[in-house]
């Protein structure tokens, strides 16, 4: 399991649902809750390819497309 650092804890913990995320600077990230607190936690991963950022984009216009 992925690990990030939970400020409210302040330890490093095990992120509890995570998910992948493209920020908007191209960045990788991992983005979940804290399984002692509940608090958001998140950890950067790296850059990511131009088909990965792509691939997002898409998978999150479709999402919204069916939202609506």
């Amino acid at each position: 399991m992925p690990t990030a650092r939970c400020m409210k804890c302040r330890t490093q913990v095990e992120i509890k649902d995570p998910e992948e995320v493209i920020l908007k600077n191209g960045l990788k990230s991992l983005k979940g809750v804290c399984p002692n607190c509940g608090t958001k936690v998140s950890r950067i991963l790296g850059k990511a390819s131009e088909e990965e950022i792509k691939a997002k984009q898409a998978e999150q216009e479709s999402e919204e497309k069916e939202a609506a």
